[in-house]
């Protein structure tokens, strides 16, 4: 389990291998939050330090995105490869399970949900990075109450 604060994100980070091109999968269960916009987690790929990487995540409302946070100085900087919108893959709600997946391998990376395409999009390459999961208030904080999604089944590969 992966728990947020109302207003930060919580984190767990696979220390297993450096991956520069790869495969992560992960069944997540979301929880039962008051307004199903204001909770996301997911796979965060790409990752450098807490200031640089991707982000691959669904919100309880049925809706996913791609963020890129890049280093910029003292604080971050944030760029959208794939802005929030519906995904039909996905299964909207409280303790429901829905798999995400990335792959990455060069300069283009591939999402799904649910072993359905959701996104294809471009990066940068990757070199000597890790991969972790996320859950996070998605910059819209329910004040109220910290949010916990729970993550099985974690499978983390080489890409071709």
């Amino acid at each position: 389990n992966v728990t947020a604060s109302p207003t930060t994100f919580g984190g767990a980070f696979y220390g297993g291998k450096i991956i520069d091109s790869g495969d992560a999968c992960v069944d997540m269960v979301g929880p039962n939050v008051a307004d199903p916009s204001t909770a996301a987690a997911g796979i965060m790929f790409g990752f450098t330090d807490v200031n640089s990487y991707y982000l691959f995540m669904a919100r309880e409302d049925g809706q996913a995105a791609v963020i890129q946070f890049l280093p910029a100085g003292d604080r971050e900087a944030t760029l959208t490869p794939v802005a929030y919108q519906v995904a039909p893959a996905l299964k909207p709600g409280a303790n429901v399970t829905n798999t995400l997946r990335v792959t990455w391998s060069g300069t283009r990376a591939s999402t799904y949900i649910n072993d359905q395409l959701f996104f294809a999009f471009d990066i940068q390459a990757l070199q000597n990075t890790m991969i972790g999961l996320y859950v996070g208030p998605d910059f819209a904080p329910d004040t109220s109450a910290s949010v916990t999604y729970q993550f099985n089944n974690l499978k983390v590969t080489n890409a071709p």
